[in-house]
């Protein structure tokens, strides 16, 4: 997940225009039942969002909404985030949640309703104002934005979050707001400056953008996947066994690093000698890896298909790319195939996104997975073990 609108400094959030996010101390806010922004851009933004969850009346109940909807989404092999997608249409989901599962969550006054209760507020009773709310409500919902909650699983089910959001321009600190619940409800009573070892010890929400819920991740791959049969067969199957990451490729408030594994080959090589032309069909595997930032370093078993009918003489392209997302392009990279004894350059495109992060690209002659029963290899900063089988 990475911070697409750097503007957000500049934004002008729902509350009065007036108050300052970076202050200390934060002083508490109230809509202001006369004061709406006068585009949605001014309030849907990652910093907007922040100062309005930080006035919203949020009990356990709301929190623990949160951490069903991120520890769902961590389960299926995301990050752990809630989308204000999910957050609007099915309260307490993760991405990837089928929405039969997902509709069997129940809140009493999920964070939704006070989203909607506060923009009423906020609009007040003049004409048009039960549009504006809908407008805002639908605005968020195709926002692409979330609520991030980084260590999430070390929850102790009682404390309440810090709420901030990605300030952009690859910051590792912000000021947050910090909440109090009593009898009065929500209250916010300080603001503090938050960085990825203040998140290791208590919960922090940060409000970013989300960009990894288009991927399949490979928890689903392997959940779905049936396994071929090998039987009949002299070729081999080549194995993805395992995958470390090295080092954090973004900064802590833009979450897991989501990693993209692409293979080529070509198969069905035929080539016409009088005419010195030849024919192929490119075949491409493709896959994502969420690695979570506390994950760094650890080897994340995966035990999945990589290539089937692997030969003896074949030559690979090996694409490793960390999104960042940006305009679709393609890598175009030369290969070298045999044909009846001859040698043949061919061109095979690769898929990546204009601003990711390469990792490792290459080619690989099948001699190298031969080397031993499992090969471990290092790619940039991660590493791979492969198997035959």
């Amino acid at each position: 997940m990475k911070t697409k609108v750097l503007s957000s400094l500049a934004a002008v959030c729902l509350v009065c225009a007036a108050c300052d996010f970076h202050s200390e101390p934060a002083q508490p806010l109230q809509p202001d039942a006369g004061v709406l922004p006068q585009t949605l851009e001014q309030t849907v933004t990652p910093r907007g969002i922040a100062l309005v969850l930080s006035q919203l009346p949020i009990g356990s109940e709301q929190i623990g909404e949160v951490h069903d909807a991120v520890d769902a989404s961590s389960g299926n092999g995301y990050d752990e985030e809630y989308t204000m997608e999910r957050l609007f249409r099915l309260p307490g989901s993760g991405v990837g949640d089928a929405d039969a599962r997902a509709a069997s969550a129940s809140y009493e006054r999920p964070l939704r309703d006070l989203f909607s209760e506060y923009f009423r507020a906020a609009a007040g009773t003049r004409d048009g104002s039960g549009r504006q709310v809908e407008d805002y409500v639908n605005a968020l919902i195709d926002s692409g934005m979330q609520i991030y909650w980084p260590y999430s699983e070390d929850w102790d089910g009682k404390t309440t979050p810090l709420i901030t959001y990605d300030p952009g321009y690859s910051a590792e600190s912000n000021y947050a707001y910090e909440i109090r619940i009593d009898e009065g409800g929500a209250q916010v009573i300080d603001s503090v400056v938050v960085d990825e070892a203040l998140a290791r010890t208590r919960p922090v929400w940060v409000v970013n953008h989300n960009d990894d819920s288009g991927f399949t991740p490979m928890d689903f791959y392997l959940r779905d996947a049936a396994a071929p049969t090998r039987a009949g067969t002299s070729h081999r199957r080549l194995i993805l066994k395992d995958f470390t990451m090295l080092r954090n490729y973004d900064t802590w408030f833009g979450g897991a690093s989501e990693f993209i594994i692409t293979m080529g080959r070509a198969k069905n090589f035929k080539a016409d000698d009088d005419l010195n032309t030849y024919h192929f069909d490119p075949s491409i595997t493709t896959f994502t890896i969420v690695v979570k930032r506390k994950q760094v370093g650890l080897t994340l078993p995966l035990e999945t298909m990589l290539m089937g009918d692997l030969g003896s003489d074949e030559t690979f392209i090996l694409l490793i790319t960390e999104d960042d997302g940006g305009t679709r392009t393609t890598w175009k990279c030369e290969m070298t195939v045999k044909y009846n004894s001859k040698s043949y350059g061919i061109e095979l495109g690769l898929p990546l996104n204009q601003r990711d992060d390469i990792v490792w690209r290459g080619p690989i002659h099948a001699s190298y997975f031969q080397q031993e029963d499992i090969v471990h290899g290092r790619f940039g900063d991660v590493q791979i073990s492969f198997e035959l089988e």
